[in-house]
């Protein structure tokens, strides 16, 4: 897909925020109510407290005593820190890089464009980065665009968009044609690195995690669907020396919901 434009330029958003939107309720040990800031993965556990904010149920495994459970963790042999970025309206300086940004009450909306992109205060060099999505619409399928194509990407380090420097990234998606594909694709810049076929063509209606785990040595990426099918792809990369760049999340004809970004990081 080294054909594919895809422009990922840099914003800070939303700096270091432990994402405390909204109001969930849960019961203590009285049973009595209590109010959480705010509980992504509704386990009762306020995102504040939780290790691993966006999956319920867990295993409490944690090698490295960073306070992450494996599950969430980039590497749980080196201690990491995590950010879960959750959204909502009125979240100041959420504005798209490219294309158009929708917020509702507790998500984003990417779309209504050829690419939607932004971008997050973050430039690791070990990193695991996951987006909570669904697929509102596919602008292919809608006949609102020629190109066939549409997915959802998730962008470890952008270095010099001018120069499509995008670092690593995975993009889950779907061909158009006379016999429509699914695809996962691993990229290193404009560089394919692997790719993994889904085990259905569905896209518009689709829901999962999107996660993508790097270190200087190799891109692992997986599509964890609501149907229950899982795919995943992985490759070796170059080496990066001095890293600089941001965490981005794209969206390519089509219209996205966004619920949740979390990263894990070491240092």
């Amino acid at each position: 897909m080294a054909e594919m434009y895809r422009l990922v330029p840099l914003l800070a958003m939303c700096s270091g925020c432990d994402a405390v939107f909204g109001l969930d309720v849960a019961g203590d040990a009285g049973g009595d109510a209590v109010a959480l800031a705010h509980d992504e993965d509704a386990d009762g556990v306020d995102d504040a407290l939780d290790g691993c904010p966006h999956i319920a149920g867990t295993t409490p495994d944690d090698e490295d005593r960073d306070g992450i459970p494996a599950a969430c963790d980039d590497d749980d042999r080196l201690a990491s820190t995590g950010t879960l970025y959750s959204f909502a309206p009125g979240l100041a300086g959420v504005t798209p890089l490219q294309g158009t940004l929708t917020p509702e009450d507790d998500a984003i909306v990417l779309g209504d464009g050829d690419v939607t992109v932004i971008a997050l205060d973050r430039m690791p060099t070990t990193a695991l980065v996951e987006v909570g999505f669904e697929v509102i619409s596919n602008q292919v399928e809608d006949g609102l665009r020629d190109q066939p194509w549409a997915e959802v990407g998730v962008h470890t380090i952008v270095r010099s968009p001018a120069a499509n420097e995008f670092g690593n990234a995975c993009y889950y998606g779907r061909r158009s044609g006379a016999e429509p594909s699914g695809y996962l694709d691993a990229y290193e810049d404009t560089e394919a690195l692997g790719s993994a076929v889904p085990t259905s063509a569905v896209f518009t209606g689709q829901a999962g995690r999107l996660r993508i785990v790097r270190d200087p040595t190799r891109v692992d990426c997986q599509a964890s669907l609501a149907d229950g099918s899982v795919v995943a792809s992985s490759g070796n990369v170059r080496a990066l020396g001095a890293v600089a760049g941001a965490v981005g999340v794209s969206a390519g004809h089509a219209r996205i919901r966004i619920r949740y970004v979390w990263i894990s990081a070491a240092p």
